[in-house]
């Protein structure tokens, strides 16, 4: 199922849509595609208002705006912002090895987040040296349990280490310390 949002380049907009029976379908959809070529069919704020509540929005627009999807604040996770001591801190914490290269996996525990998928890759790597730390949302518990299972009859116990939720100054640190991030999404979110 999708949504289209077309105005051409010769079509007459007489009336502009109602964003709140857009957005209040928009659940009925998979993905949404916008193509307005600044017509008035669609305002700036109304697309900002889809992309806020669909996950999976393609913007064809002449118009000229800024959008950043889930995006971070880059001078907070600035890396000559990271203290070291926050860093040691952490490998504290969470009883990390040092001296290991860190994959780090950033990302709540959901199917399609590739958790799995990823597990599989890792089964197949020299991992004498490696340290893989999951960190994200544990609240899907069902998921989370398949993930452990997974990790302890591949033998990989003391390779992976699954940290839960993390604030964001310890996802600064994290993105700090690790050798490598792991984005493995199945599909697009």
């Amino acid at each position: 199922n999708q949504m289209l949002l077309r105005v051409d380049e010769h079509d007459y907009v007489k009336n502009r849509v109602d964003i709140g029976d857009v957005i209040n379908r928009i659940n009925n959809y998979d993905g949404v595609i916008i193509a307005d070529y600044d017509k008035g069919f669609l305002l700036e704020e109304d697309i900002e208002s889809i992309i806020d509540v669909c996950d999976n929005v393609f913007l064809n627009t002449k118009k000229k705006f800024l959008v950043i999807f889930r995006g971070i604040n880059t001078d907070y996770f600035d890396p000559s912002t990271t203290l070291e001591k926050d860093e040691d801190e952490l490998f504290k914490l969470w009883e990390l090895k040092v001296g290991k290269k860190i994959i780090l996996f950033p990302a709540r525990m959901t199917s399609w987040k590739g958790q799995l998928d990823f597990i599989d890759v890792i089964k197949k790597m020299d991992t004498q040296n490696i340290l893989v730390l999951f960190a994200g949302d544990t609240k899907n518990s069902s998921y989370t349990n398949l993930v452990k299972d997974k990790i302890d009859k591949n033998h990989l116990t003391n390779i992976c280490k699954i940290l839960g939720s993390v604030n964001q100054d310890e996802m600064r640190s994290l993105y700090q310390i690790a050798d490598l991030s792991v984005s493995f999404p199945l599909r697009a979110e």
